[in-house]
């Protein structure tokens, strides 16, 4: 998950959905892992705080 690009989308989404509130720095930070990690346990899901299928069909993303 090295682009930046698409981390950046991650963080707007995720701040856009309340779970992220750093900066939108496309930089795959501990931040965004445990943004994610919320997220997931919101949605019953399997926490990981990593970016997985579920996330990613949760979030609508490629």
């Amino acid at each position: 998950m090295a682009d930046p690009a698409y981390v950046a989308a991650l963080q707007r989404d995720l701040k856009r959905l309340g779970y992220y509130c750093g900066q939108i720095d496309g930089i795959f930070s501990d931040e965004v892992s445990f943004a994610l990690a919320r997220l997931q346990k919101n949605y019953s899901m399997r926490v990981t705080g990593e970016l997985n299928e579920p996330v990613r069909r949760a979030l609508h993303l490629p």
